[in-house]
């Protein structure tokens, strides 16, 4: 049977052993935990002119004993659960017009609806001091989100369950930041009371369809998912000063009677939209059926030898090589994804003989290497914490060795982040997955993709491919 260059490669790159699977279904099942909170979404939908109202970037400082007085850059958005969806892209400023400095990327604060940078010395000894900071914010804003609940035993597109698991296409669900109170997938047992999520979770890649499981500790018998339907593009520009420092004293100490932000004095922010669009509709898996054998009367005699035909082609490049800028150039967000890829192979034995690589978003990465007897061992990383090895069952994995020496420079793949989110064309948009197979066995095969918004492929040397 023919398959596809993509379904050949990736398939091997990010599908789970059965095995394993079945070992986590009768740890879930055996015993169900319950959440201790079920915080359930107010969505609303929202024109242009309130998303435009809504936002605010303001200069502030860090009130944290570590880091304290450490200026801020903060960015609010409207006070809705609409803003915990929210895709940000927080940029790289410049501190009077050219310091150098050490930029500090902030967690997403879904209650304040509020996401910041801080800005340290260059040398990273303490708070950077400058006189203005500007920069430029990109947001992808929800200006529609809509609930559905699935039930087991009813098949609906995107969504399965599956007992402990449930199963989403790429696409199906909206993204939650990390550390949110709010799930964008949120599974009930049948006596209606909500089951904690299991930390286990693994992703799939089939006929050119991405779908990520997840898992609960327990029986699931309805689920419900939150997923954007309308978008806007905003962008921010700010010129601020930095606000005064704060007393000594108040060191480790929230401000006080702090009745939501206010504009910094002597700064300018302009916030412009762009035209709302509707997101993608979430196109249905292609399956390859099996063959149906058809009955045929026996020839009389027998036919010509014919040579069969290939339809499978390998990938032809189809431009230059996507160059490695300097770190400064990248977006705030291939950033962030950098960062977490030089943590994670920081902790992998060298040189790296990498098997595979997964990305899901910015700053969750794993990376399959060989050890050269034959083992594959995997190195992940979330939330800043490496973890690892962790034994990998190879027998999923049609190629076991690593990548042969240069196929693959790490450094690259913050650059293909930003340069597919330029082919895209919607610069809010962040990548939601980017995959490294191998294809042939020792050259790599590297797919960006964005959810639900379509992907775009390169070889190892950063050259886009023709895959049509």
């Amino acid at each position: 049977m023919t398959r596809t260059v993509v379904a050949a490669c990736l398939l091997l790159a990010v599908a789970v052993p059965a095995s394993a699977q079945d070992d986590q279904r009768a740890k879930l099942l055996a015993q169900p935990k319950y959440a201790k909170t079920d915080v359930r979404p107010v969505f609303r939908q929202l024109s242009v002119a309130e998303v435009k109202r809504g936002v605010l970037v303001v200069s502030s400082r860090n009130y944290a004993f570590f880091g304290f007085n450490t200026p801020e850059v903060q960015l609010y958005l409207p006070d809705v659960d609409n803003s915990v969806y929210a895709e940000i892209d927080m940029g790289k400023p410049k501190l009077d017009g050219g310091l150098e400095y050490e930029l500090e990327r902030g967690l997403f604060d879904a209650e304040e609806r509020m996401d910041e940078v801080r800005f340290l010395k260059a040398d990273g000894s303490g708070p950077a001091e400058f006189h203005r900071v500007a920069g430029t914010i990109k947001v992808r804003y929800p200006l529609a989100v809509s609930t559905r609940t699935f039930s087991a035993g009813k098949a609906a597109f995107g969504i399965k369950l599956d007992g402990p698991f449930v199963e989403l296409v790429e696409g199906a669900a909206a993204e939650a930041p990390t550390f949110s109170p709010l799930e964008a997938v949120r599974a009930y047992d049948s006596a209606g009371r909500r089951l904690e999520k299991a930390s286990w979770s693994s992703s799939r890649y089939v006929n050119g369809v991405s779908s990520r499981v997840l898992a609960f500790h327990g029986q699931v018998a309805k689920v419900e998912v939150d997923r954007v339907s309308r978008w806007v593009d905003v962008e921010v520009s700010y010129d601020l000063p930095p606000v005064p420092p704060l007393p000594k004293e108040r060191a480790g100490l929230a401000p006080e009677g702090k009745k939501g932000p206010k504009p910094t004095p002597g700064g300018h922010v302009t916030v412009s939209c762009g035209k709302p669009y509707d997101a993608p509709a979430l196109a249905p898996p292609t399956p390859t059926p099996a063959a149906t054998p058809t009955p045929r009367p026996r020839p009389t005699r027998a036919p010509a030898r014919r040579t069969a035909k290939t339809t499978a082609k390998a990938p032809v490049p189809k431009g230059p090589a996507v160059r490695i800028p300097p770190r400064g150039k990248l977006s705030g967000s291939a950033q962030r994804f950098a960062a977490a890829l030089d943590a994670l192979m920081a902790e992998v034995p060298k040189p790296p003989a990498i098997v595979q690589l997964v990305s899901f978003g910015k700053d969750r990465v794993s990376v399959s290497v060989s050890t050269g007897s034959g083992k594959v061992e995997e190195y992940s990383i979330r939330d800043g914490k490496v973890k690892g090895p962790r034994a990998v069952d190879t027998r999923w994995l049609n190629c076991k060795g690593g990548l042969a020496p240069g196929a693959l420079d790490v450094a690259l793949l913050p650059a293909l982040w930003d340069d597919a989110v330029a082919r895209l064309g919607k610069p809010g948009v962040n990548v939601s997955q980017i995959i490294v197979g191998q294809y042939p066995c020792g050259s790599a095969f590297i797919n960006v993709s964005f959810g639900g918004a379509g992907s775009f492929k390169y070889n190892g040397a950063g050259r886009p491919l023709d895959t049509k």
